[in-house]
């Protein structure tokens, strides 16, 4: 045990000396922009975010790109201000937040969350493909991305979380309800769009979207997760009418038995199970040899997918 412990501290120690040894960090390594904090941004709105936003790239400017060693200042750099690939010199600069609104009135509203790492410019595609169809689309720059890799140094995902509050409230400002609200989250994005949806349901404060678009989303299910609700599945039993094994020849994957609900059940069963059980929506088939019975497959307790 003694000689793994040496050995290990040995490991560490060689480590930690390479690491020191190495070249010294540039400037986009050690400055750490001012980002607003979860205190702030919940108390902001979004022209004040935009603000902020605006003084954390002219720190930017100031403190990495007006301070470049001559070595440093070569086309390839990005923080080169004569560099073609300076992000301020495009028509855009899509390292910023976004507002792209449509023509005429917006129909919607959507807020793209981009993933760890990255920066608004990732999901501008689908932002412009939201605004060709009615929808006032909004890209958020969440705290500590689109600057320098210094920025991620020191934020925290509550402020992720509360940014995404602020973009969500902003894109209701322009779109009020009942007009759709969607979240369209790419991954670290993905998971803060659900975690946002799962606080909204806790939260009455908290504005509700109509439809979570996940790309790849930052997200782990436990095996666990296969028996939630498992505990409600009793309430459906009152609304089937027969069950009997499935065909020796039924192709569909993982059915095992067939659940016959009786016809005048179903508008019923589709409002209990939405509320209770919280799946949806129920797909149903009116079965070839029983014309007034519909027929839903199911695994166990669990409502499935019909395939035709």
């Amino acid at each position: 045990l003694i000689g793994i412990v040496v050995v290990g501290a040995a490991l560490f120690a060689l480590r930690a000396y390479r690491a020191l040894s190495g070249p010294p960090l540039h400037p986009w390594h050690t400055f750490v922009p001012a980002e607003m904090r979860q205190s702030e941004l919940d108390a902001a709105d979004w022209p004040r975010y935009l603000a902020r936003e605006g003084q954390i790239f002219e720190s930017v400017r100031a403190e990495v790109s007006q301070k470049l060693d001559r070595d440093e200042r070569v086309p390839i750099n990005r923080y080169f201000e004569d560099s073609p690939v300076y992000p301020a010199h495009f028509v855009q600069d899509w390292n910023r937040s976004y507002v792209m609104e449509p023509d005429g009135r917006p129909i919607g509203a959507v807020v793209l969350l981009h993933g760890l790492t990255d920066s608004p410019y990732s999901l501008r595609h689908i932002a412009k493909l939201y605004r060709d169809r009615g929808f006032v689309a909004i890209g958020i720059r969440l705290p500590g991305h689109g600057t320098v890799p210094g920025g991620l140094s020191k934020v925290r995902w509550e402020d992720w979380m509360a940014a995404t509050r602020l973009a969500v409230r902003e894109a209701r400002r322009r779109v009020p309800a009942p007009g759709p609200l969607h979240l369209v989250g790419f991954s670290n994005g993905g998971a803060l769009a659900m975690k946002y949806e799962l606080d909204a349901i806790e939260d009455p404060k908290l504005l509700r979207a109509d439809r979570l678009v996940l790309v790849t989303p930052m997200i782990g299910i436990t095996r666990f997760a296969r028996f939630a609700g498992l505990e409600k599945g009793q309430c459906l039993k009152e609304f089937v009418e027969c069950t009997e094994p499935t065909g020796e020849h039924d192709q569909r994957p993982g059915s095992k038995e067939e659940v016959h609900l009786a016809q005048r059940e179903v508008p019923k069963l589709k409002t209990e199970v939405w509320r209770d059980v919280g799946i949806g929506p129920l797909l149903v088939r009116q079965r070839d040899v029983e014309p007034h019975g519909l027929g839903a497959c199911v695994r166990g307790s669990t409502i499935g997918r019909l395939h035709n």
